[in-house]
């Protein structure tokens, strides 16, 4: 051991390692070398099976031309939403809406809804805003928000499994879901 050369402790080794990992975020290379490809493509065809499992179980069409976001937003597009499904009718949306508006906007500052905005325009333009403040707001009827609870889980998880886009609506619905 040369005595020049002070002995690494376990922060310092934490540091070394946290510059290198920095190091490859900045540069999109690892920074010890030349990028590791062994094993790459095993890796690689083991996740591409392991997306189509998961859409054959969804129920989604498995595309062969490799477009997955089409198939799966026509597949979503397809879902009926809280008052199709009779869950709720337009107006206990409205009266939910407005429910969202005078007790629960004061604390959620970050999604204003505007009074002029309805439910009906609301489920039209944004859907996923809509299912998060209906589920917010039906602190009375707990079967009912736990069932819809589960519709703004299964949306954000096709979100960030499936389609990878992320529009303002839904960082608006994630907002309104996050605070309750």
């Amino acid at each position: 051991m040369d005595l020049a050369e002070p002995v690494k402790t376990a922060q310092g080794l934490r540091f070394d390692a946290f510059v290198l990992r920095l190091q490859e975020v900045a540069t999109g290379a690892p920074a010890w070398g030349n990028p590791v490809t062994s094993g790459r493509a095993e890796v690689i065809e083991a996740l591409e099976s392991k997306v189509d499992q998961l859409l054959a179980q969804s129920g989604a069409i498995i595309p062969t031309n490799g477009d997955t976001a089409e198939v799966i937003s026509s597949t979503s597009a397809q879902a009926k939403d809280v008052i199709d499904q009779g869950l709720l009718t337009i107006d206990a949306a409205n009266m939910l809406l407005n429910e969202f508006r005078t007790t629960l906007m004061p604390h959620c500052p970050f999604v204003i809804i505007s009074p002029q905005m309805t439910a009906e325009t609301l489920r039209r333009d944004k859907p996923f805003l809509l299912l998060t403040i209906l589920t917010v707001a039906l602190h009375d009827n707990m079967p009912l928000q736990r069932r819809l609870e589960k519709q703004v889980k299964k949306v954000i998880s096709d979100c960030m499994i499936f389609d990878g886009t992320v529009s303002f609506e839904i960082l608006q619905g994630l907002l309104v879901h996050l605070a309750w």
